[in-house]
């Protein structure tokens, strides 16, 4: 992430510790931000691959 490579967001199906877990150290250090967003299995289950989202403040995704 810190060379700009990484990406704008995350997307999740179940909680992983690790992921968030590294996003803070990015932000620690890099003062980078990469929100995590986690959706339940019917809502993850609607996204297509390389599909174009936009996630909101408050954490809602519309695509």
């Amino acid at each position: 992430m810190r060379l700009g490579t990484g990406p704008a967001g995350l997307i999740l199906n179940k909680a992983d510790i690790n992921v968030v877990a590294a996003t803070v150290v990015v932000a620690a250090l890099y003062d980078l931000h990469c929100p995590v967003v986690l959706l339940e299995a019917e809502a993850f289950g609607c996204l297509v691959a390389n599909q174009v989202c936009t996630v909101n403040s408050d954490g809602v995704v519309s695509f």
